[in-house]
C-alpha cells in the first residue's frame, strides 16, 4: 500500500509536518465543517442576493451596489468551482 507518509521523497521534517497537520484536521474536523459550510453559505448570499436586487445602473461601484460586490467577489476567488 503506497501512501502519501510512505512515499520516498518525504522524509524527515516532511513527514512530520505532513503528519502533524494531518492530526490536527482530524482532531478539529468539526471545526473543518463548520468553515466548509460558512464558505457555502457566503458563495449562496452571493449568488441569490444579487439575483433578486435591481440591476445596477452605469454609476453604480463597489460600494454603493451589493451585485456589484458579488461580482467582484466572484472575479476575485474564480467563483465556486467543481474542478
Amino acid at each position: 500500500m503506497n501512501t502519501l507518509t510512505n512515499a520516498p521523497w518525504i522524509e524527515g521534517r516532511w513527514q512530520k509536518g505532513l503528519a502533524a497537520a494531518g492530526e490536527w484536521l482530524r482532531a478539529h474536523g468539526s471545526l473543518v465543517r463548520r468553515l466548509q459550510w460558512v464558505v457555502v453559505a457566503v458563495y449562496a448570499v452571493l449568488l441569490v442576493v444579487p439575483a433578486l436586487l435591481p440591476l445596477p445602473d452605469n454609476a453604480s461601484r463597489v460600494w454603493n451596489s451589493f451585485t456589484i460586490v458579488a461580482e467582484f467577489a466572484f472575479w476575485v476567488s474564480g467563483g465556486p468551482s467543481c474542478c
